[in-house]
């Protein structure tokens, strides 16, 4: 089916479908789920259903002032269970022109193997979706660019001597030139299994900073690769899965790390003779929990 037909189908059912239905449809929306939303996209929902606020309006303004003002560029959302703040995050991403790299707590969180997991898992996913069998000949492309990134002489060389202490992003550049091998040579089960086994621990071998680290450099080849804008918002939904752990601390003093490492690497390192990006100000992390209290 084309999108031009999914589209006339979708707008077809929305004529047909209770209130009821209609108020429920949503592309966030992790409970019961009808025939409207297997046709649900972020895009038709935001043109056919989502019902702008003044003060939806005034959050995205607000917030965007705290962003010039202040270079920490931290945010917490919290909110009962279905009161809008997935959609609200949404919202704001639409109406700035903003990425987003989100990482989910809620259905992948695994308490017995921590914060980690859902970092790793994310990651996973996307080298997944780059390093699977195509026909159009793009498999691999981000993956490349990111050895290409990483790999250029004086980008490895500071690094390596800064902030690669335990070779974790050297080791992760040796497996993805594996891995890339293993996709050229059209070895398709091995390397699932190498992308299930080895590069998943390997990514999960860091620290939760180098993890993030990890995941802004592989940001940025995405950007490269597809001439994507600069401005991301990093999201951590769902985040009461882990209220009241010990990994709470954790997390929040990785991300200081994080923002602290960023920076200095925003200032180090070129790609094709200029600054390949300034995480300050082109990655914002957010997150957001349900709150049960009354």
């Amino acid at each position: 089916m084309s999108n031009e037909e999914k589209e006339q189908q979708f707008k077809d059912k929305l004529k047909n479908c209770s209130l009821r239905i209609f108020l429920k449809s949503s592309p966030y929306n992790s409970g019961e789920r009808s025939s409207l939303d297997k046709l649900m996209t972020v895009d038709r929902f935001y043109s056919s259903l989502y019902a702008n606020s003044n003060s939806a309006d005034a959050l995205v303004s607000d917030i965007q002032e705290q962003i010039k003002k202040d270079d920490t560029h931290n945010f917490i959302l919290t909110g009962y269970k279905g009161c809008g703040k997935s959609t609200f995050v949404g919202y704001y991403l639409r109406e700035t022109n903003k990425r987003s790299i989100v990482i989910s707590f809620d259905d992948k969180w695994e308490p017995e193997v921590g914060i980690k997991y859902n970092i790793a898992m994310c990651l996973i996913n996307k080298l997944f979706d780059d390093l699977k069998f195509t026909f159009d000949n793009k498999n691999g492309k981000i993956s490349r660019e990111y050895l290409s990134i990483f790999l250029e002489n004086d980008n490895s060389e500071y690094i390596y001597q800064n902030i690669d202490d335990q070779n974790y992003f050297k080791y992760f550049s040796e497996k993805l030139i594996w891995a890339i091998r293993l996709l050229d040579k059209q070895q398709k089960e091995d390397l699932k299994n190498y992308l299930n086994n080895d590069i998943k621990m390997h990514i999960m071998s860091g620290r939760i900073t180098q993890m993030m680290e990890l995941l802004v450099f592989w940001d940025i080849a995405d950007r490269y690769a597809n001439n994507l804008s600069t401005d991301c918002c990093i999201v951590f939904e769902n985040l009461d899965v882990i209220y009241n752990t010990t990994e709470v601390p954790q997390l929040v003093e990785s991300i200081v790390a994080f923002r602290n490492n960023i920076d200095i690497l925003s200032e180090k390192l070129f790609y094709k003779g200029e600054i390949i990006s300034d995480p300050t100000q082109d990655y914002i992390t957010y997150g957001y929990e349900r709150n049960y209290k009354s």
